[in-house]
């Protein structure tokens, strides 16, 4: 709690009245003093009512309002009793635009935002603002802000092994724009560090990255293979895996006899291919959960920046193998 004369210029009372006041909520325990010269603490009742709140859920893209995972989240929030929706853009739409955050959350106040797959900027920003807000992964290391993510970087480390073991050396990460800029995240620089540590020399070839769209991701694959072909890709999300499974495929260039691929999320849509998708897994649910303890803190009025990061592994499917000679695309 902010000292009794910053307190009495705040209100515009002497500030003997604010230390008179602050006495009689010592008594009543809901200030607790840590000594002279230290601000008081104050201390929330564990019988203190919590309140419903208005929670919007920012997402990254239009596509993840059917994802389970973000429904769930909704639901559950709803049926905490607190009024929980969708914001009507999306990160993408909005093009990180920090300026069009702005204008959007005031054109729809909130009491919190949840905020999916952010750049460090945009969480920055959001964790400055006056209404809460929670990033649900995306950049947050670092980052005063509640979040919850997983931590890939072991399965990936498990991974590129893997892959040296069988003999690649022309390994590609496809990131997103804001996954690299200003600087690699976590993920990126963890891939490019154990390249390193491995004898293969790292650049901007083995992270090319693109723009939001899918015309966009299309054309750096194409790229890709036009000059020196990489022999083993990692791809962000299983929709854009199961399109570059799809786009190389009908260019002629087939997984794993061409090229070895990996997929950095689970998706049920895995189960039903043979052979199995290699990929990287991890339990959503420590990250729900997480999303709903903040909630119930916030609504509690209990300050809550707690970060929580979910294990993953690497899952080793038919989508790898040796590298080939040569990847000669058809022309279609």
């Amino acid at each position: 709690m902010p000292g009794a004369k910053s307190l009495a210029a705040r209100l515009g009372v002497n500030h003997k009245t604010v230390d008179a006041a602050a006495l009689l909520l010592e008594k009543e325990r809901l200030l607790h003093p840590q000594g002279p010269g230290k601000p008081r603490r104050i201390v929330v009742p564990s019988n203190a009512p919590t309140r419903a709140l208005q929670v919007a859920i920012l997402l990254y893209d239009p596509d993840d309002a059917k994802h389970h995972y973000m429904i769930d989240i909704r639901d559950r929030l709803v049926q905490s009793g607190h009024q929980a929706a969708f914001a009507p853009t999306t990160l993408s739409e909005l093009k990180m635009d920090l300026s069009r955050i702005k204008r959007l959350t005031q054109r729809h106040p909130a009491d919190a935002w949840i905020v999916q797959a952010a750049s460090r900027e945009v969480l920055e920003w959001f964790s400055q603002q006056p209404f809460h807000a929670f990033g649900l992964f995306g950049r947050f290391r670092n980052v005063p802000i509640a979040s919850a993510g997983t931590s890939k970087e072991p399965a990936v480390v498990a991974a590129l092994r893997e892959l040296h073991e069988l003999g690649h050396r022309k390994i590609v990460m496809i990131v997103q724009e804001e996954q690299i800029l200003p600087h690699p995240g976590p993920i990126p620089r963890i891939f490019l560090d154990t390249l390193d540590e491995l004898g293969i020399p790292s650049g901007r070839y083995n992270l090319p990255y693109w723009q939001m769209g899918a015309d966009n991701f299309r054309q750096c694959l194409d790229s890709l293979f036009q000059h020196t072909p990489p022999t083993a890709l990692f791809i962000p999300e299983a929709p854009m895996f199961i399109a570059a499974l799809q786009h190389l495929a009908y260019k002629g260039i087939m997984a794993p006899d061409q090229v070895s691929m990996i997929c950095h999320d689970p998706s049920p849509a895995f189960s039903w291919c043979c052979p199995e998708i290699s990929h990287i897994s991890f339990d959503l649910n420590p990250c729900i959960r997480r999303v709903l303890e903040w909630a119930k803190n916030v609504a509690a009025n209990k300050e809550d920046k707690r970060q929580v990061l979910s294990k993953s592994v690497f899952v080793r499917g038919g989508t790898i193998g040796p590298p080939a000679k040569a990847i000669s695309p058809r022309k279609k």
